[in-house]
């Protein structure tokens, strides 16, 4: 059920959102550099959550996938793990925020980036040795 306050229609979830970022510096947006800090710091964050094994077979491994916070042509920027991993969650949780932020300090970015026209293949990601390893993608089936 969605509570909305009388005085303006605002939902009770906006209206804590407002008073909560009124108290953490008075509702200033934060800039440009500090929010590409806070999405490399996240990334870091993420990685140090996951390990890349233990494995057993390539369906247990997968990548965190974050997104540059600055305008860039890289097309994939994933860290491989393992799913059984205990910070596995986290890590993914982590991530997902990562790109939340990434993509708020890419709205702000005021340079142009200018990339030739290509398509990489997302990387693989398999398990050998228990280690879940990074190898490049293919749009063929091998």
């Amino acid at each position: 059920m969605k509570r909305t306050w009388n005085g303006g229609g605002l939902t009770l979830a906006t209206m804590l959102v407002s008073v909560l970022s009124a108290g953490c510096g008075g509702g200033d947006e934060e800039s440009r550099e500090d929010l590409v800090a806070r999405a490399n710091a996240l990334r870091a964050q993420a990685v140090s959550q996951v390990a890349t094994g233990p494995c057993d077979n390539d369906s247990q491994c997968t990548g965190l996938v974050f997104t540059p916070p600055v305008p860039s042509c890289v097309q994939h920027d994933q860290h491989t793990y393992s799913k059984r991993s205990a910070g596995a969650a986290a890590g993914e949780a982590t991530a997902a925020e990562q790109r939340a932020v990434a993509r708020l300090a890419l709205a702000k970015a005021t340079e142009p980036v200018v990339c030739t026209a290509h398509v990489e293949a997302p990387p693989r990601h398999v398990c050998v040795a228990q280690r879940c390893e990074q190898r490049p993608g293919s749009f063929t089936p091998d």
